[in-house]
């Protein structure tokens, strides 16, 4: 065996963040002993240490665990549902607020009384006549087995089938339809309602409430009391909405809530301990109903958290006291510790915190966009988005649209939301993994209002994480399916060779300049990337002020703009390389931090596993699939092999950016074709977020709440 041969079957030493393994762990404990014990200051300072170290170790377990390494992402899922999981079962310290909120009976009286009030004065305006103030309305509001309010439609009714009470649709025969929610609990409402002069312009009427009576079924005893009581029914006599209906008790309820927050808050764990054999107590008092003062006294057990309260408000009113003294009530406080670790020497709410570094006031997350976009844009080489502009975009475009078609016609099969599965699975599945795919939509579905970005990351990321699986696997089969020289290119894009993947790689020269790190051109690249990100909110709020209605967020005229300025050669060549070596530098050192921060802040486990499902998994797969059957096809009409065209401009949109790349192309024996895999994964991925802009505009009002 030659010294070569025995060198290279040596394994490489075990570093981690380039440092060697004694280093690092010396680090880790230092790092999360100063963490758990709570000495570390709030901000950036206490927690993004923590995020590089544990990040780190959560790639590499992913990184080194065969099925996840070939088929799920490797690094990148770990460090995702790793740290979500981290913060699911409560070793990520955070702040817990009590929870016990007022009445959902409440709502559903509130969202019924809305939905009488709305639904007549409509009626009566459309159809120009009276109201009839004989005959009282009747309406009838739910409880799901989830903890949703629902209010029973006209076009609704409740029925009961295999001993469950359901919500259904029903036709205008009778016929009884879909299910629209299971029951737990109902509430009956009759409203006796009046026509009188409106308090604002008394030359017009409004319709409001002259006296309403609640028949409640399958709730808690001091919830039907409340709801039954005569004090309750008197709040919405003379309103013309339910907020119009002072509520005290809801009102004293968040009140209480407010209180024992803040004691759970301020209170150390060692001011939890009593001393002389007695209970520690501490005492808060806040504003409620009608700022009447409302004094809350906490009491803590033996675990430190909360054994029981005491409440003395003598200004508030009897039903709502009399409600909040329940012990029904008052006992949904015990346990509570207000944190899921109590640490030493501070109430640690780490979760908080690097909510706050990473997409509040920190702004971490748009931070690395802006690096992300500008130097991925301005690294590439010149050639190669022009060129590929003309024949490779439309393949681009073929696949995004059987894509979406396909799975939007299982979605239709399978029962489930079509609009949900084009946005919430197929968009992501194609949007270039999670830094530059699934992260920045997630803040598109927020600035549309369409919904927060945590509930589109936890639909989003497993769509994501299949859809790589999915496009790994099929790269692999395909390749030896479709083997006809017709079809396949045996690593040739195009058929008549015009465009030859070597004459678009970066120069050597560009290459070696790229390689020349300098300090000064990381702080040039910090200052561009930010002017850009800048740019595009500039330009945002122009779109916004021509009045259009479309929504084109900032990231989508970020997008644009580098991609002018790359095509039109205007920036110098050493911003360009100062741009990419910043780029650089965030990616191979931060990009753990970014994906912990999105397990942590965006993913709800709990979500995410009432997503899942067969049809989900189908929904994904059929993505994949119509990826690469739209780029083959679109990809053959401008001279493209299929099969380069379908992996290339297909599945390198499906999988998960860089990493999914190298895991499409070699899992296709195609790694030459590497140049054009980028163009899907740093161009497309743009496309995608500047089609997300405009669709979430047009399509947001049809989501559904699955």
């Amino acid at each position: 065996m030659t010294k070569a041969s025995r060198a290279a079957k040596e394994k490489k030493p075990l570093k981690f963040f380039g440092l060697p393994w004694p280093v690092f762990l010396i680090i880790t404990v230092i790092v999360l002993i100063a963490t758990y014990l709570g000495v570390l200051p709030k901000g950036m300072a206490g927690c993004f240490v923590f995020m590089i170290v544990v990040g780190e170790i959560l790639a590499w377990i992913g990184d080194h665990t065969p099925i996840i390494k070939s088929y799920l992402g490797g690094g990148a899922i770990v460090v995702i549902f790793g740290s979500a999981l981290l913060v699911y079962f409560g070793l990520i310290p955070s702040h817990v607020a009590p929870g016990v909120g007022a009445p959902k009976a409440i709502t559903a009286v509130n969202q019924a009384v809305d939905d009488v009030l709305v639904t007549r004065a409509a009626e009566l305006k459309k159809e120009d006549k009276k109201l009839d103030v004989e005959t009282p309305y009747d309406v009838d509001a739910v409880i799901d087995v989830k903890g949703s309010t629902h209010v029973v439609l006209a076009d609704e009714k409740i029925v009961t089938r295999d001993d469950k009470t359901l919500v259904v649709k029903v036709d205008k025969e009778g016929k009884e339809g879909k299910t629209v929610c299971e029951v737990k609990s109902t509430v009956h409402l009759t409203l006796a309602l009046e026509e009188v002069a409106a308090k604002d312009d008394p030359e017009k009427t409004e319709i409001r409430i002259k006296s309403l009576a609640v028949d409640p079924k399958g709730l808690s005893d001091a919830d039907t009391a409340l709801l039954k009581s005569e004090a309750f029914a008197a709040n919405y006599a003379g309103a013309a909405k339910s907020s119009a209906a002072a509520d005290p008790v809801t009102a004293t309820v968040t009140a209480v809530n407010s209180a024992v927050d803040n004691i759970l808050t301020n209170t150390k764990n060692a001011d939890r301990v009593g001393k002389d054999g007695k209970d520690a107590t501490k005492s808060a008092t806040v504003m409620g109903y009608k700022n009447t003062p409302v004094k809350v006294t906490v009491t803590f057990g033996e675990d430190k958290g909360v054994k029981s309260i005491a409440i003395d408000s003598p200004g508030t009113p009897q039903e709502a006291l009399d409600y909040v003294t329940n012990e029904e009530f008052t006992g949904k406080f015990a346990g509570k510790k207000g944190y899921t670790v109590l640490s030493p020497f501070a109430n640690l709410d780490l979760v908080g915190n690097i909510g706050t570094f990473f997409k509040t006031t920190g702004g971490f997350l748009d931070w690395y966009i802006a690096a992300l976009i500008t130097g991925s844009i301005l690294g590439m080489n010149r050639k190669l988005l022009i060129k590929a502009a003309a024949r490779y975009f439309p393949a681009i475009f073929g696949g995004l649209i059987c894509a979406f078609a396909l799975c939007m016609g299982v979605a239709a099969i399978m029962g489930y939301p079509v609009m949900n599965a084009l946005l919430l699975i197929s968009l992501p599945i194609m949007g270039g993994g999670m830094g530059a795919g699934a992260s920045p939509l997630s803040k598109i579905f927020e600035g549309s209002g369409s919904m927060s970005a945590a509930q589109a990351l936890s639909v989003m990321t497993p769509a994501v994480a299949i859809g790589n699986a999915v496009s790994i696997v099929l790269a692999g089969v395909l390749v030896k399916v479709l083997s006809s020289d017709k079809l396949n290119g045996h690593g040739q894009l195009m058929r008549a060779g015009s465009m030859d993947p070597k004459e678009l790689e970066i120069s050597p020269e560009m290459q070696q300049k790229r390689d020349k790190i300098d300090i000064k051109n990381l702080g040039i690249g910090l200052l561009v990337s930010g002017t850009f990100f800048a740019i595009g909110y500039i330009l945002q709020g122009c779109w916004d002020a021509l009045g259009t209605g479309i929504t084109v967020h900032a990231y989508a005229w970020m997008i644009i703009t580098v991609a002018v300025c790359k095509v039109t050669n205007i920036v110098p060549e050493s911003i360009e390389v100062a741009c990419y070596q910043w780029f650089q530098f965030i990616m191979k050192n931060l990009t753990n931090v970014l994906l912990l921060g999105i397990g942590v802040c965006y993913l709800e486990i709990g979500t995410v596993i009432s997503s899942f499902s067969l049809t989900y998994l189908l929904l994904c797969a059929a993505t994949c699939i119509g990826a690469f059957v739209g780029a083959a096809f679109i990809g053959r009409l401008v001279g493209f092999y299929p099969f380069e065209s379908g992996v290339t401009a297909g599945l390198c949109m499906s999988n998960m950016g860089g990493t999914g790349d190298v895991a499409v192309l070699s899992s296709a024996d195609r790694m030459e074709l590497m140049p054009f895999a980028q163009i899907s994964s740093r161009l497309g991925g743009a496309i995608i977020l500047l089609i997300a802009s405009l669709m979430l505009s047009i399509l947001a009002p049809f989501l559904t709440a699955i």
